[in-house]
Formats: structure tokens, C-alpha cells, sequence
């Protein structure tokens, strides 16, 4: 044993919004908290406020933290240009001027680990070791694509799935990177039970890569096929107003809206249908999905096959008459796909195992510490 093993953590979220990422976040450092870790979690105080209704108890807890300062709001605009910022990161005057705020906060409160979420405005942390997480493709690509020091300013990168790490990998080939055993993902310790309903959920952000607008032109023509079905469309973002135009006209029948309380729609809900590029794995909304007893219709798209489907629904191409075909054809079955919701709960507890991947975040704590000191 040494003084490393387990190093008092800040699980850090400054941006202002809540979405999987930040989700999944809130959720590592409550179970890291429960299970006697030495953690904190720090939060913008926009999110702060966000979450307090859905997680309450970890809202109080949270340490409000907003990025950034004086000198950071003056050198910004300099990150409008790559050549100007890569020569500003390449001058090694980041890295002099270090995260004052941060580190002053981490000092006070004993903190020897930073594990950052998704703000890549925070860099060139001194005298603290730091894992920033990729947490999706884009991310991926966007901290790939910063200069070489900015890249190498935190001591080590923790990516969420194997095509992320892949995306990551070919983008900074030499920058050190762990990838995760597998999603984190904690089954409700009480069960919600409802009657199910003919219903079918699409839940992620109204973003290109999520195929939001492709699936609602196809839940359009689904519930003139299958009218004693429902759809909804659950989420916001940037293609809000095409979604609600690919379904004009059946509003009735497929709902476009967002909810805090996804659990609740998965719970009646029987399938549960995710399109993402480049890959479904590892989407906590399919985790909750499939743990709330749906069938799933997934694109054949990354890992997704293979992590997550084993018996309990299909693969589909990124097209609307293949996923219009494999949506009809998932829902023909009344007892076949009763029996898929049955193997989809099985399946979660069979591959992702929440004390596993405690585990590996432990080691890797402990680590990376060693790394940085």
C-alpha cells in the first residue's frame, strides 16, 4: 500500500449543461462516495442549480467551480485561430500561467486528482495530476485536434468506449491514454413497475451524428403501418425545429419533447431505438433502456452489435426503408418481443457490471497519481 492508493479525487463538470456525460458523471461520483472513496464532485453553478431536482443530494454536495479567469478571457480569442493558438501553446506561456483558480481550489480542499469532464478549457493544471475523459466521438476529435502541448497538459486521457480510443489514437498517437473496461452503468435499486404500452422511444440529442431527423421521418410512416402504436422523440438541440417538421401531421401519434426523467418513458415503453455514428456503445440510454426491459433496434454502427445486442433486438442500416422495415418487423411479434425485453435486462447484468468498473477507476486513480508525482 502507499499514500496513492487512493488519492482524494475532484470529479470536475464545468460546463452549464446536463446531458449523458454529465449524467454519467454525477453518477461515478455518487457511487464512488457510497462505496467510502475519498471524492468530491465540483460543478458550474448553472449545473449546480440544473441538477438539484433529479439529484438532489449530490447538488448539495456539489463544489461550485466556473473555469477559467481574468488572464484566460484575454488570450480566448486568440483560440479563434489554430495557428495563433498553437503558437501561443507552443511558447510554453499556458503551461507558465496554469489554472490559478483551479489550483487554488484543489489546494484548499486537499485534492490530488482532477478527473475532468468535458471542459477543454481547463489545461496546464500545476502541480496536480489530471485524467481528462473523452466522452464521445467529438470530443475525441476536438481535443485530437488541439496543439501538441495542450494536448500533453493533462497526464493522462481515459476514453469511454474502444472507438473513441481508436479516434483518439489515430488523431495523438503518442499521447498517453487508458480506455475503459466497459460503460458505467448502475441498475435503479428499486424497479419501476408499470403496465408496458405499444410505445417506441428515441432519446438523444437533436444533433447530426444522433439521427434524430432520420428517425422521424421513419416514425412518420411507422404509425400509418401501426397505428395502435406511439412514438416519442425524446431530446433538444440544434435540429429541434426539422424534427417537429419531418412529423407534421401525425403529431398526434409521435411526440417531440424533452424530459429530465428518461427512466419514466423507458419504464412503459417496449423498444427502444438508437442510431448514433459512429457508434451506440457505450450510450447510457440504451444501458437504461435495455435495463428497464426493451427491445432494441440499434445501426450497425462501431461496437454496437457486439456490446449490446445478444437476443434482444437488430442491427439496422442508416436508411429509412431498412430502419422502417426492421422496426416493423421487430414489433410483429407480440411474445417474441416480450421475450427480447426479458433478455435485454439479462444482458446488463451478464456485461456491465458497475463494481468492475469502480474497480478499474480505483487502479486507474491510484496510477496515474504515481504517473504524475
Amino acid at each position: 500500500m502507499t499514500q496513492h492508493d487512493r488519492p482524494k479525487t475532484a470529479i470536475v463538470v464545468a460546463t452549464e449543461s446536463l446531458s449523458g456525460a454529465q449524467n454519467r458523471a454525477i453518477k461515478i461520483y455518487r457511487a464512488l462516495k457510497n462505496d467510502g472513496y475519498p471524492v468530491e464532485l465540483w460543478l458550474n453553478p448553472a449545473l449546480k442549480r440544473l441538477i438539484a431536482a433529479d439529484y438532489p443530494a449530490e447538488a448539495d454536495d456539489a463544489i461550485e467551480y466556473r473555469a477559467g479567469g481574468p488572464i484566460h478571457r484575454l488570450l480566448r480569442p486568440l483560440q479563434r485561430s489554430k495557428r495563433l493558438w498553437a503558437m501561443l501553446e507552443n511558447s510554453g506561456l499556458p503551461a507558465l500561467v496554469g489554472e490559478p483558480r483551479f489550483e487554488r481550489l484543489a489546494t484548499q480542499r486537499g485534492i490530488e486528482l482532477a478527473h475532468i469532464f468535458l471542459d477543454l478549457q481547463i489545461g496546464h493544471v500545476r502541480n496536480l495530476p489530471t485524467i481528462f475523459e473523452l466522452t464521445s466521438p467529438d470530443i475525441a476529435d476536438t481535443m485530437g485536434s488541439q496543439p501538441l502541448a495542450r494536448r500533453r497538459s493533462h497526464t493522462l486521457y481515459h476514453a469511454v468506449s474502444p472507438s473513441v480510443a481508436r479516434r483518439f489514437s489515430a488523431l495523438s498517437p503518442n499521447t498517453s491514454m487508458v480506455e475503459a473496461n466497459g460503460p458505467f452503468f448502475s441498475r435503479r435499486v428499486e424497479p419501476i413497475t408499470v403496465i408496458k404500452e405499444n410505445t417506441v422511444v428515441f432519446a438523444h440529442r437533436f444533433i447530426p451524428r444522433k439521427n434524430a431527423v432520420l428517425f422521424a421521418r421513419v416514425a412518420r410512416r411507422f404509425v400509418d403501418r401501426r397505428p395502435d402504436w406511439r412514438v416519442q422523440i425524446l431530446g433538444r438541440g440544434s435540429m429541434e425545429e426539422e424534427v417537429r417538421s419531418a412529423i407534421k401531421g401525425v403529431a398526434d401519434k409521435v411526440e417531440v419533447a424533452f424530459t429530465s426523467d428518461l427512466a419514466a418513458a423507458l419504464s412503459q415503453s417496449r423498444v427502444f431505438v438508437s442510431l448514433i455514428q459512429p457508434d451506440n456503445y457505450p450510450s447510457q440510454s440504451v444501458l437504461e433502456a435495455m435495463s428497464l426491459g426493451n427491445a432494441l433496434l440499434l445501426s450497425d454502427t462501431g461496437d454496437s452489435v457486439s456490446k449490446f445486442l445478444g437476443g434482444n433486438g437488430v442491427a439496422t442500416d442508416l436508411n429509412e426503408d431498412a430502419i422502417l422495415h426492421n422496426l416493423l418487423e421487430l414489433v410483429s411479434d407480440e411474445a417474441e418481443l416480450d421475450r427480447m425485453a426479458d433478455r435485454s435486462r439479462e444482458l446488463v447484468d451478464e456485461r456491465f457490471s458497475a463494481r468492475a468498473y469502480l474497480d478499474h477507476l480505483r487502479s486507474l486513480y491510484a496510477t496515474t497519481v504515481e504517473i504524475g508525482s
